[in-house]
């Protein structure tokens, strides 16, 4: 008869097995040295990436190319604010916004590109015109920052942003008593307003920053002749030509009386009346 295993000596069997197993597996790896698999090309390998990886939709460029000067004669530009003059409020000068576009360009250049994206005569940023499309203030929808390029299209947005801003402002004259302010303070808010921003100018009023635009806006002389000289007799051959004279005075602006806007500050006598374009708090 054989001798009954106690559950002692099961154990130290069962130990044994399970030793002499992974050690002799170990040892039988280290026989077999492990093949090394080549390394795949980093552009191979990028393109099965893109081949197995989910389609996307192409993203649009943030910012649009720039393109080489357009300048506008006034008459141009002129007919093409006549054109979108429905979208002007009826308080805001028509003079005014013939300013406001040659202060932002100088020149009255259509391809104009400034140096935070503004682009085109109005000097609009695609930030605006996302922000007009979802509050749906354009006549047409699809118009991208490219569009802004064309004076049409730019005055078109331009003068909308105008108008957003206007007719936010009327609402807002419950609580902000800008049914009080004079039509030249209500003006100065809305040229501040599109200078810096509406939040900016509910939140702070007129800023150092938003009366300087105003003031280049209502003082600019820079705007060019309404009508150019088309007939000119070619000069003589070995002549000079006449030097051009400047005139002695320059011409008075026609927006009326010119308003010193008051800026924003906490203390002083330039201290912007309490509930007018500063938004209080309760």
């Amino acid at each position: 008869m054989t001798k009954p295993v106690s559950r002692r000596g099961l154990f130290k069997r069962a130990v044994a097995v399970g030793a002499g197993f992974f050690l002799g597996k170990k040892a039988l790896n280290a026989k077999q040295p492990k093949k090394e698999q080549p390394r795949q090309p980093v552009q191979t390998k990028r393109r099965e990436q893109q081949k197995t990886a989910r389609p996307t939709a192409a993203r649009p460029a943030t910012r649009p190319v720039r393109r080489p000067s357009r300048i506008l004669p006034r008459r141009e530009i002129e007919r093409l604010i006549d054109q979108h003059s429905q979208f002007v409020p009826a308080g805001y000068p028509r003079e005014l916004l013939i300013r406001q576009i040659f202060t932002e360009t100088n020149r009255g250049d259509a391809h104009a590109y400034g140096s935070a994206g503004e682009i085109g005569l109005m000097q609009i940023k695609p930030s605006v015109l996302a922000d007009l499309q979802r509050a749906n203030m354009l006549p047409r929808r699809g118009i991208t920052a490219e569009d802004l390029f064309d004076p049409a299209v730019n005055i078109q947005v331009g003068t909308s942003y105008i108008g957003w801003i206007w007719r936010y402002v009327r609402p807002m004259g419950k609580r902000e008593n800008f049914t009080q302010a004079t039509p030249d303070e209500q003006i100065d808010f809305v040229l501040g307003a599109y200078n810096q921003g509406i939040g900016r100018i509910e939140r702070k009023g007129i800023t150092p920053l938003a009366a300087e635009y105003i003031r280049r806006v209502r003082q600019t002389t820079r705007l060019p002749p309404l009508e150019a000289p088309t007939n000119q007799s070619a000069p003589a051959t070995g002549s000079r030509p006449a030097p051009q004279t400047r005139p002695a005075t320059r011409p008075a602006p026609s927006s009326g009386r010119l308003v010193q806007p008051r800026i924003a500050s906490k203390t002083g006598a330039n201290a912007p009346r309490k509930g007018f374009l500063k938004q209080e708090r309760a």
